[in-house]
């Protein structure tokens, strides 16, 4: 299993760790989890989720 903290599953989407703090705090981002402090994301998961969008709205890219 690859963990990326939320700078790098931000990098890997092409969005910005703000955006996935709204995306979390309004319950419509990829799944994650806490360590402590810490927002974990796991790679299976950000895929899963990107692939799923995408096959709902493909032209719009990722929510705002």
């Amino acid at each position: 299993m690859s963990y990326l903290n939320r700078e790098e599953a931000a990098a890997y989407l092409g969005c910005e760790p703000s955006t996935l703090a709204k995306w979390a705090s309004r319950g419509i981002g990829p799944a994650y989890f806490r360590r402590g402090r810490r927002t974990q994301y796991l790679k299976d998961d950000l895929d899963n989720w990107r692939d799923s969008y995408q096959r709902r709205t493909p032209a719009q890219g990722c929510p705002r």
